[in-house]
């Protein structure tokens, strides 16, 4: 069982899409760029970030995951001091490209 410190940016939903997945865990690239370095709660680089993920923390059916599937989680440290998503869902398609636009300020609209 795996152990993980809860701190006090916890409870804020992050957003990413799943990068890489294997037999029981899988890898998670952010899009909102503050994921905090420790557990003192120090803000990041303002770089997007992986996160490791396992399939008990995906909130679903973890078979019906796909590479590139957009989804929401929230960060924890384990006790290695890493932080890794928890609670994850997945997201309809186009939720993290709406929000990587409205962050920089530029939305764009397409009619299909």
């Amino acid at each position: 069982m795996y152990k993980y410190y809860i701190s006090e940016f916890t409870l804020k939903r992050r957003l990413g899409y799943v990068e890489k997945l294997l037999n029981s865990f899988g890898f998670i690239q952010t899009v909102d760029d503050a994921v905090p370095n420790s557990t003192a709660g120090n803000q990041g680089s303002n770089q997007n970030q992986r996160l490791f993920f396992h399939y008990s923390h995906f909130l679903g059916n973890a078979q019906e995951l796909r590479i590139q599937d957009e989804v929401e989680f929230e960060v924890i440290v384990d006790r290695d001091n890493r932080r890794v998503a928890t609670r994850v869902t997945k997201l309809k398609k186009g939720i993290t490209h709406v929000y990587s636009h409205i962050k920089t300020g530029i939305i764009y609209f397409r009619n299909n």
